[in-house]
Protein backbone atom coordinates (compact mmCIF):
# COMPACT_ATOMS: atom_id res chain seq x y z
CA UNK A 1 0.00 0.00 0.00
CA UNK A 2 1.42 3.48 -1.09
CA UNK A 3 0.78 6.07 1.95
CA UNK A 4 -1.21 9.28 1.17
CA UNK A 5 0.19 12.44 2.22
CA UNK A 6 -1.36 16.03 2.25
CA UNK A 7 0.54 18.88 3.78
CA UNK A 8 -0.99 22.32 5.16
CA UNK A 9 0.88 25.68 5.41
CA UNK A 10 3.13 23.89 3.17
CA UNK A 11 5.71 27.00 2.53
CA UNK A 12 8.14 25.12 0.30
CA UNK A 13 7.35 22.05 1.30
CA UNK A 14 9.29 20.42 3.93
CA UNK A 15 6.59 17.67 5.00
CA UNK A 16 6.00 16.96 1.21
CA UNK A 17 9.87 16.50 1.00
CA UNK A 18 9.96 13.90 3.56
CA UNK A 19 7.01 12.29 2.07
CA UNK A 20 8.80 11.91 -1.13
CA UNK A 21 11.84 10.31 0.73
CA UNK A 22 9.52 7.88 1.71
CA UNK A 23 7.98 7.43 -1.80
CA UNK A 24 4.37 8.35 -0.25
CA UNK A 25 2.01 10.02 -2.55
CA UNK A 26 1.82 13.57 -2.30
CA UNK A 27 -1.56 14.01 -3.28
CA UNK A 28 -2.16 17.77 -1.99
CA UNK A 29 -0.72 21.02 -0.34
CA UNK A 30 -2.02 24.23 1.01
CA UNK A 31 -0.08 27.26 0.96
CA UNK A 32 -1.23 31.00 1.29
CA UNK A 33 2.24 32.91 -0.35
CA UNK A 34 2.56 32.95 -4.05
CA UNK A 35 5.97 32.75 -4.49
CA UNK A 36 6.07 29.50 -2.09
CA UNK A 37 3.49 27.62 -4.15
CA UNK A 38 5.26 28.43 -7.42
CA UNK A 39 8.36 26.43 -5.98
CA UNK A 40 5.78 23.50 -4.53
CA UNK A 41 4.75 23.69 -8.69
CA UNK A 42 8.65 23.27 -9.79
CA UNK A 43 9.60 20.60 -7.20
CA UNK A 44 6.53 18.42 -6.06
CA UNK A 45 4.76 18.23 -9.65
CA UNK A 46 1.13 16.48 -9.87
CA UNK A 47 0.59 17.29 -6.67
CA UNK A 48 -2.63 19.40 -5.96
CA UNK A 49 -1.87 22.78 -4.46
CA UNK A 50 -4.39 25.25 -2.97
CA UNK A 51 -4.33 28.36 -1.40
CA UNK A 52 -5.15 30.03 1.65
CA UNK A 53 -6.48 27.59 4.19
CA UNK A 54 -9.57 29.63 4.71
CA UNK A 55 -10.89 28.94 1.20
CA UNK A 56 -9.51 25.45 1.47
CA UNK A 57 -12.36 22.23 1.94
CA UNK A 58 -11.39 19.25 2.92
CA UNK A 59 -14.16 17.52 2.64
CA UNK A 60 -13.24 16.02 -0.91
CA UNK A 61 -10.54 14.56 0.27
CA UNK A 62 -12.40 12.71 3.42
CA UNK A 63 -11.25 9.14 4.12
CA UNK A 64 -8.60 9.23 1.31
CA UNK A 65 -5.59 10.78 3.23
CA UNK A 66 -3.13 8.57 6.09
CA UNK A 67 -1.44 11.32 6.71
CA UNK A 68 -1.66 14.94 6.99
CA UNK A 69 1.08 17.53 8.30
CA UNK A 70 1.35 20.68 8.86
CA UNK A 71 3.64 23.43 10.76
CA UNK A 72 1.00 25.86 11.60
CA UNK A 73 1.81 29.59 11.87
CA UNK A 74 4.38 30.01 15.16
CA UNK A 75 4.56 33.69 15.31
CA UNK A 76 0.96 34.06 17.68
CA UNK A 77 3.41 31.53 20.12
CA UNK A 78 7.08 32.93 19.40
CA UNK A 79 9.47 34.18 21.86
CA UNK A 80 10.47 36.80 19.39
CA UNK A 81 7.21 38.37 18.77
CA UNK A 82 4.35 39.58 20.80
CA UNK A 83 2.98 36.17 21.46
CA UNK A 84 -0.92 37.81 20.97
CA UNK A 85 -1.54 33.74 20.85
CA UNK A 86 -5.73 33.50 20.04
CA UNK A 87 -5.55 37.33 19.27
CA UNK A 88 -3.10 37.50 16.71
CA UNK A 89 -4.73 37.24 13.15
CA UNK A 90 -2.01 34.31 12.41
CA UNK A 91 -3.49 32.56 14.55
CA UNK A 92 -4.59 29.44 12.32
CA UNK A 93 -4.93 26.07 14.62
CA UNK A 94 -8.52 26.34 14.47
CA UNK A 95 -7.88 26.17 10.43
CA UNK A 96 -6.06 23.14 10.71
CA UNK A 97 -8.44 21.41 13.29
CA UNK A 98 -10.99 21.91 10.64
CA UNK A 99 -9.34 20.18 7.68
CA UNK A 100 -8.35 17.63 10.01
CA UNK A 101 -11.97 17.17 10.79
CA UNK A 102 -13.37 17.14 7.61
CA UNK A 103 -10.67 15.17 5.86
CA UNK A 104 -10.65 12.56 9.19
CA UNK A 105 -6.74 12.04 8.18
CA UNK A 106 -5.56 7.87 9.84
CA UNK A 107 -2.22 10.11 11.50
CA UNK A 108 -2.30 13.92 12.19
CA UNK A 109 1.80 15.52 12.37
CA UNK A 110 1.84 18.70 13.44
CA UNK A 111 5.06 21.26 14.40
CA UNK A 112 4.98 24.47 16.37
CA UNK A 113 7.59 26.71 18.30
CA UNK A 114 8.38 25.81 21.84
CA UNK A 115 6.27 28.62 22.75
CA UNK A 116 3.36 27.25 21.88
CA UNK A 117 3.60 24.75 25.09
CA UNK A 118 2.55 27.09 28.30
CA UNK A 119 0.05 28.79 25.83
CA UNK A 120 -2.01 26.74 23.67
CA UNK A 121 -0.74 22.94 23.95
CA UNK A 122 -3.07 21.93 25.98
CA UNK A 123 -5.88 22.79 23.61
CA UNK A 124 -3.78 21.58 20.42
CA UNK A 125 -4.13 17.87 22.28
CA UNK A 126 -7.49 18.31 23.75
CA UNK A 127 -8.98 19.92 20.48
CA UNK A 128 -7.74 16.10 18.74
CA UNK A 129 -8.42 14.18 21.90
CA UNK A 130 -11.84 15.50 21.36
CA UNK A 131 -12.24 13.98 17.81
CA UNK A 132 -11.02 10.64 18.86
CA UNK A 133 -7.89 11.16 17.89
CA UNK A 134 -4.89 9.76 20.74
CA UNK A 135 -2.17 12.02 21.08
CA UNK A 136 1.74 10.68 21.82
CA UNK A 137 3.24 12.88 24.16
CA UNK A 138 4.63 15.72 22.32
CA UNK A 139 8.52 15.73 21.83
CA UNK A 140 10.63 19.01 21.62
CA UNK A 141 13.29 17.99 18.74
CA UNK A 142 16.06 20.30 17.64
CA UNK A 143 17.78 20.86 14.46
CA UNK A 144 20.90 19.95 15.60
CA UNK A 145 20.03 16.37 16.26
CA UNK A 146 20.18 15.91 12.48
CA UNK A 147 23.55 17.63 11.62
CA UNK A 148 21.92 21.24 11.37
CA UNK A 149 24.29 23.84 12.61
CA UNK A 150 21.58 25.51 14.60
CA UNK A 151 19.69 24.22 17.39
CA UNK A 152 16.39 25.26 16.24
CA UNK A 153 14.02 23.89 19.09
CA UNK A 154 10.40 22.66 17.75
CA UNK A 155 7.52 20.95 19.43
CA UNK A 156 6.24 17.90 17.39
CA UNK A 157 2.81 16.61 18.02
CA UNK A 158 1.91 13.12 16.65
CA UNK A 159 -1.69 11.83 16.77
CA UNK A 160 -3.70 8.68 15.07
CA UNK A 161 -7.13 8.19 14.43
CA UNK A 162 -8.80 5.45 17.40
CA UNK A 163 -9.98 2.67 15.96
CA UNK A 164 -7.69 1.48 14.00
CA UNK A 165 -5.72 -0.91 15.91
CA UNK A 166 -2.84 1.20 16.89
CA UNK A 167 -3.83 2.07 20.79
CA UNK A 168 -3.26 -1.39 21.30
CA UNK A 169 -0.01 -1.20 19.24
CA UNK A 170 1.73 1.48 20.54
CA UNK A 171 0.17 2.18 24.28
CA UNK A 172 -1.37 -1.04 25.55
CA UNK A 173 -4.35 -0.40 27.04
CA UNK A 174 -3.31 3.06 28.34
CA UNK A 175 -4.07 6.39 26.91
CA UNK A 176 -2.53 9.47 27.34
CA UNK A 177 -5.15 11.64 29.29
CA UNK A 178 -5.44 8.58 31.99
CA UNK A 179 -2.24 10.50 33.41
CA UNK A 180 -3.14 13.50 35.19
CA UNK A 181 -1.76 17.18 34.20
CA UNK A 182 -1.48 19.51 31.22
CA UNK A 183 0.41 18.71 28.01
CA UNK A 184 2.84 21.80 29.18
CA UNK A 185 3.80 19.75 32.25
CA UNK A 186 4.87 16.51 30.34
CA UNK A 187 5.91 17.69 27.60
CA UNK A 188 9.62 18.89 28.57
CA UNK A 189 10.07 15.19 30.15
CA UNK A 190 9.95 13.62 26.62
CA UNK A 191 12.44 16.21 24.91
CA UNK A 192 15.08 14.11 22.56
CA UNK A 193 18.56 15.36 23.09
CA UNK A 194 20.21 15.86 20.03
CA UNK A 195 22.89 12.87 20.77
CA UNK A 196 19.94 10.49 21.30
CA UNK A 197 18.01 11.54 17.84
CA UNK A 198 21.32 11.23 16.01
CA UNK A 199 21.82 7.76 16.99
CA UNK A 200 18.51 6.66 15.74
CA UNK A 201 19.41 8.79 12.13
CA UNK A 202 22.68 7.47 11.91
CA UNK A 203 22.20 5.14 8.85
CA UNK A 204 20.14 7.92 6.90
CA UNK A 205 22.32 8.64 3.68
CA UNK A 206 19.79 11.99 3.69
CA UNK A 207 22.21 14.20 5.40
CA UNK A 208 24.33 15.44 3.25
CA UNK A 209 22.00 18.18 2.36
CA UNK A 210 21.78 19.44 6.61
CA UNK A 211 18.52 21.73 5.85
CA UNK A 212 16.76 20.30 3.30
CA UNK A 213 16.39 23.36 1.08
CA UNK A 214 17.38 23.75 -2.70
CA UNK A 215 20.71 25.92 -3.04
CA UNK A 216 19.10 28.21 -6.12
CA UNK A 217 16.23 29.75 -4.07
CA UNK A 218 17.04 33.64 -4.37
CA UNK A 219 18.64 35.50 -1.12
CA UNK A 220 15.56 37.21 0.70
CA UNK A 221 12.66 34.58 -0.19
CA UNK A 222 15.01 31.98 0.74
CA UNK A 223 15.79 33.32 4.33
CA UNK A 224 11.80 33.81 4.69
CA UNK A 225 10.70 30.24 3.62
CA UNK A 226 13.79 28.54 5.87
CA UNK A 227 12.14 31.03 8.60
CA UNK A 228 9.04 29.66 8.46
CA UNK A 229 10.27 25.59 7.02
CA UNK A 230 10.50 22.50 9.04
CA UNK A 231 13.57 20.28 8.62
CA UNK A 232 12.36 17.85 6.54
CA UNK A 233 14.95 15.06 8.05
CA UNK A 234 12.85 15.27 11.50
CA UNK A 235 9.94 14.85 9.81
CA UNK A 236 11.51 11.87 7.46
CA UNK A 237 12.14 10.03 10.94
CA UNK A 238 9.16 10.27 12.25
CA UNK A 239 7.37 9.11 9.10
CA UNK A 240 9.41 5.88 8.89
CA UNK A 241 8.32 4.85 12.34
CA UNK A 242 4.31 5.78 11.38
CA UNK A 243 5.07 3.35 8.25
CA UNK A 244 6.39 0.69 10.15
CA UNK A 245 3.10 1.27 12.04
CA UNK A 246 1.03 1.43 9.19
CA UNK A 247 2.51 -1.56 7.27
Amino acid sequence: MRIRHAELFAGIGGFSLAAKWMNWENVFQVEKDEWCRNKLKMNFRGTNIYGDIKDFKGTKYKGQIDVLSGGFPCQPFSVSGQRKGKDDDRYLWPEMYRVCKEIRPRFIVAENVPGIIGMELDKVLTDLENENYTCWPPFVIPACAVGADHRRDRVWIIAYANGNGFKTLLHGNKTNRQKKGRASDKCYSHIITAEQFEESFAESLLLHNKDGLPPTMDVMNALKASGNAIVPQIAYTIFKHIEMILN
